[in-house]
């Protein structure tokens, strides 16, 4: 073999070397968090999708009752929604598989206690349930950072969530969501300073919870 060749192989030796290492810390540190949402409503999955554009976040929503039970193979974080779910005894078993086969499973709001799975140290677990109980647009946001960071331990691309908003018990908000007024007469002041105000128009108030 000439020296021109075994420079050439060697080369391209350091080449593929320098690609499998890439390759392998993508893998580990850089690619797509995936998270499968079990029972979540339509609108926190709106939240969910709002709060992750610009994110390497992806999300796997399967239909999940006694009659249909999902694939949970290969899922790293699994996230139930809980109230008003009623677990089978298949269900439950799909998850007990999952959390032995490694998936990292956590219930929001479980109304049950027997419903309640989570695997999560009970740091993460208290972090994240902050994050969620004052949802707002910057708090998803918080929340979706929390789970690519320190759940699904990724460093690239993986920013430092900003500390969650705690939210008053009872506030008036805009359209726009990070505005919120805890009385109504600041909702009112911050209403006609945006030009809204009407003085002639009924007034209309949704109540949510």
């Amino acid at each position: 073999m000439t020296k021109k060749k075994r420079l050439v192989l060697i080369g391209a030796t350091l080449i593929l070397a320098a690609i499998s290492v890439y390759v392998s810390l993508y893998l580990k540190w850089g690619r797509p968090t995936r998270i499968c949402l079990l029972s979540f409503r339509d609108h926190h999955y709106s939240k969910l999708l709002d709060a992750a554009e610009g994110l390497p976040i992806q999300f796997h929503r399967p239909q999940f009752d006694s009659r249909h039970i999902p694939d949970l193979k290969g899922e790293k974080i699994i996230f139930v929604y809980g109230m008003g779910l009623r677990l089978s005894e298949e269900m439950k078993q799909a998850l007990a598989e999952a959390a032995r086969n490694g998936s990292i499973i956590h219930t929001f709001s479980s109304s049950m206690r027997r419903n309640h799975f989570s695997n999560l140290s009970n740091d993460h677990a208290r972090a994240l349930k902050t994050y969620w109980r004052n949802s707002c647009a910057k708090n998803m946001v918080g929340f979706l950072k929390y789970c690519r960071r320190y759940i699904d331990q990724k460093r690239w691309n993986a920013a430092e969530p900003e500390k969650p908003v705690l939210m008053p018990k009872d506030f008036f908000f805009h359209r726009d969501a990070n505005v919120i007024k805890e009385s109504y007469q600041e909702y009112l002041d911050y209403y006609k300073a945006k030009g809204y105000y009407k003085p002639d128009a009924p007034t209309v108030a949704f109540f949510t919870t």
